[in-house]
């Protein structure tokens, strides 16, 4: 993408704790005012990215959109993966925007400076790391155990390290703007 292109109309959004996208405008913010479209919010959340425009600086991420631009401010992360459900296979895979997914691995779970979990992502052009909702996060806390100063996560019978790495090889951004 040319990032230089000029863009006709500039739209601003937020992502809250749980994923859901709303119009900055809107309010209050709720599941009835937030957009649920599946393609429109499959296509915005594949096209998210840091914002390096130089411009509305304030906003983290944007996700162009043809002649637009949309400025995007989240929560913490701007990929919250808000369902978690098992594959006829025994894998697990986790959901966010309207239908995207990533497949589960306790392994790769990675606990930032904050405390919140965060999982790569295999299959996003731009963005590396998605965060959960809480419900999620909670889930998985109960089954956190500290052995010898190393902390792990047990998932299905099995103790996996939970990372504490913050670094910015790890995570390129974090926007703390609280919505």
């Amino acid at each position: 993408m040319d990032k230089m292109r000029k863009f006709k109309y500039k739209w601003f959004y937020t992502i809250d704790h749980k994923g859901l996208l709303y119009l900055e405008e809107i309010e209050p913010k709720n599941y009835t005012s937030c957009l649920k479209q599946i393609k429109a919010l499959n296509f915005f959340f594949t096209h998210l990215q840091e914002n390096d425009l130089g411009i509305e600086k304030e906003y983290g991420y944007i996700s162009p959109c043809w002649t637009e631009m949309n400025f995007v401010k989240p929560y913490k992360y701007p990929i919250v993966f808000n369902n978690f459900s098992k594959r006829e296979d025994g894998t697990y895979e986790m959901r966010y925007a309207g239908d995207l997914k990533q497949v589960f691995d306790p392994s790769k779970l990675i606990m930032d400076e904050g405390g919140h979990f965060l999982h790569p992502l295999d299959n996003h052009k731009y963005l590396k790391y998605g965060s959960f909702e809480s419900n999620i996060s909670v889930s998985f806390c109960e089954t956190v155990t500290e052995e010898e100063g190393e902390m792990y996560i047990e998932w299905e019978g099995q103790k996996h390290k939970l990372y504490e790495e913050a670094t910015p090889d790890i995570i390129k951004r974090r926007n703390d703007a609280i919505v």
